[in-house]
């Protein structure tokens, strides 16, 4: 706890949300080994812990959290290995948080948007209102889009050429503007 303290009297550059989010990191990964000291900390400890999150991170769940965790850890295990209760921890225990590249790369891509059904479509339509001509081509636009499924900014550029009603086909030329 001593540590642990002296480092929040250092990490007092970070903002306190910052702070508390370090604290978390370190209070999971020291109850995933059990409350295990943190001078007796390995290697293959780290390595454990780190492949538990990228165990984690490949379930989909809390990915950024994984980074985030990753980078606090390395943070304060570098700052760790310079302390005097310490200097037996191997100095490059911090980068052993380091996620592999690949990893870092599946965790950078944005969470999945949701799309909506056909059913929340017509809801959206049906609350919207349709008494003047913008309204009008405003409702026109978001089922078309999502018929289409084109961007709303690609629908408000078709042309009526575009739309082959009959093949039940859009076919849209982006140098014609």
């Amino acid at each position: 706890e001593r540590i642990i303290f002296a480092f929040l009297d250092y990490a007092g550059k970070y903002k306190p949300k910052s702070q508390d989010a370090i604290l978390a990191s370190v209070r999971d990964f020291l109850a995933f080994h059990d409350g295990k000291p943190l001078p007796a900390i390995t290697t293959e400890d780290v390595s454990r812990y780190r492949q538990h999150q990228i165990n984690v991170a490949q379930d989909g769940s809390k990915r950024s959290t994984v980074r985030h965790r990753a980078s606090q850890l390395r943070s304060f295990f570098n700052w760790l290995v310079q302390q005097d209760c310490c200097r037996r921890i191997n100095k490059t225990t911090g980068e052993y948080f380091t996620l592999p590249k690949n990893l870092s790369t599946i965790l950078n891509q944005p969470e999945p948007r949701p799309i909506p059904n056909k059913e929340e479509v017509h809801s959206i339509l049906s609350y919207m209102p349709a008494r003047t001509l913008v309204q009008r081509r405003d409702r026109a636009i978001v089922a078309a889009s999502f018929l289409f499924g084109t961007r709303s900014d690609a629908t408000a550029s078709l042309r009526l050429g575009c739309v082959d009603v009959e093949k039940m086909m859009v076919d849209q030329d982006a140098t014609v503007v």
